[in-house]
């Protein structure tokens, strides 16, 4: 999970660099949707959803 904590602060970096979504995406490999959810969380909603060390089956 570290990974996306990685990724999380990446496409904040970039987004306040001024990059729009689409560069974003083709510099991470994250989907457009995926940058978009990124960017909708603020940092203490992101540990809780990328902290979770179980799945469901």
């Amino acid at each position: 999970m570290e990974e996306k904590r990685l990724l999380y602060i990446e496409v904040h970096q970039q987004k306040k660099q001024g990059l729009r979504i689409s560069q974003i995406s083709k510099r991470t490999k994250l989907t457009r949707t995926t940058i978009y959810k990124y960017l909708a969380l603020d940092f203490e909603e992101a540990i809780e959803e990328f902290d979770h060390t179980s799945r469901k089956k």
